[in-house]
């Protein structure tokens, strides 16, 4: 079994953007450098039993969220570019960009354009 990283970092920045918490924040939280938690998100590293327990705290979300979330490998990629493209964003810059994307998935479903 091979661990997707880059699955697990796209799903913690998902969740940590969408929480509007800053990376530093995150790190603080968790006892870990700031760069760890890029590279985390990155799918660059793993981390600690622990760290994960104390980031999954600080999202408030469950570890089901991370491992399984609604990502499927044919879609990592364009998930972290997506992750990516946010990740430069302020808040309010976000919250438009996620409305944006809503707004325009319920028009693909109105007219028959999307699975």
């Amino acid at each position: 079994m091979t661990i997707d990283y880059g699955a697990i970092g796209a799903r913690i920045q998902h969740f940590r953007i969408l929480k509007g918490i800053s990376q530093e924040s995150l790190a603080e939280a968790a006892s870990i450098s700031r760069v760890q938690i890029s590279n985390l998100e990155r799918g660059e590293s793993g981390t600690t039993l622990e760290t994960f327990v104390a980031i999954l705290k600080t999202l408030k979300v469950s570890s089901d969220d991370i491992l399984n979330g609604i990502l499927t490998t044919d879609h990592s990629s364009q998930y972290a570019v997506s992750m990516d493209t946010l990740n430069g964003c302020s808040k309010e810059e976000s919250e438009f960009l996620l409305a944006l994307l809503q707004n325009t998935k319920q028009l693909l479903s109105k007219y028959q354009l999307s699975k």
